[in-house]
């Protein structure tokens, strides 16, 4: 499916990925694992798959639990830290900023079929991101992951930040965008494949070069 949405920019276009990048769940996997039996201090997404996985193909309670956290899950989740000072700085340059996604319309019909895209345009409302910071025309969504990947390619951003490897290998990525990791805390180191290792502060800094 394409999309009429502005996407160039006076300067560049930057593509951040939502869940696990822009937003953070720590507190909604805190919260979330409680009502699982899980022990306190499960913050992570690797930490809670591997508490609820009981086999590589036995993934329903985790499948469960993903339905619930990005749901519910969202009015306790925020802002990953730094994002909004680089929102800041890319309105300052002139680079516009684009959210690509991939989340289906609803989860499986056997974990409630729950409204996905909803509560996460109004999670980006509720925290002044879109409308706000990026217009609601440029946050799209998408099915799979290789619409994904499409979209990105018919954008063209600079630069993309993913929290997914998958994601940023998949053969169609586009070879013209910027690859970047995203690693909370981690500073803005170049790998040999091409891809950088950064959070929101250290693109930042890359952006504003």
């Amino acid at each position: 499916m394409r999309y009429s949405v502005p996407v160039v920019a006076k300067v560049g276009t930057l593509g951040l990925d939502l869940d696990n990048t822009i937003i953070d769940y720590a507190e909604s996997y805190r919260v979330l694992s409680r009502h699982f039996g899980l022990p306190d201090g499960h913050v992570s997404r690797e930490a809670v798959r591997s508490q609820l996985r009981n086999a590589p193909d036995d993934d329903v309670e985790w499948q469960r639990f993903q339905a619930l956290l990005y749901s519910e899950g969202l009015e306790v989740a925020q802002p990953a830290a730094g994002v909004v000072h680089l929102l800041k700085t890319c309105q300052q340059l002139g680079v516009s900023v684009v959210i690509i996604s991939h989340k289906t319309p609803t989860c499986p019909n056997s974990f409630g079929a729950r409204d996905l895209r909803t509560p996460a345009r109004a999670w980006l409302k509720k925290h002044g991101i879109s409308p706000g910071w990026i217009p609601e025309e440029c946050v799209t969504f998408h099915d799979t992951a290789r619409e994904k990947v499409a979209r990105i390619a018919e954008v063209q951003p600079l630069w993309f930040m993913d929290d997914l490897e998958d994601i940023l290998a998949m053969n169609q990525f586009p070879v013209q965008v910027k690859r970047v990791l995203y690693r909370a805390g981690s500073p803005w180191v170049e790998r040999e494949d091409g891809v950088a290792i950064a959070d929101f502060a250290a693109l930042a800094q890359q952006v504003a070069l």
